[in-house]
């Protein structure tokens, strides 16, 4: 459906490395992506966000080396 874009980013820690998202396609409850950051070549954490048609998110889920983190708009 769409490709990764990819964005430098440097940390207040002077850690460097980039973003990456992507498009995953529409869900029941909204638009789907993905996103990764990668710090000093090695993946801090991925998530995934939907947000509806309203531009308001609906879910975002991050995980990182410290466990899983799940917002979910009730």
């Amino acid at each position: 459906l769409g490709h990764w874009r990819t964005t430098s980013v440097v940390t207040s820690f002077g850690d460097t490395g980039f973003a990456k998202m992507i498009y995953l396609g529409m869900t029941p409850i909204g638009r789907r992506y993905r996103e990764e950051l990668w710090l000093n070549g090695k993946l801090f954490n991925r998530s995934e966000t939907v947000v509806d048609h309203n531009d308001q998110i609906v879910l975002s889920e991050v995980v990182d080396s410290e466990g899983i983190l799940r917002l979910v708009r009730m």
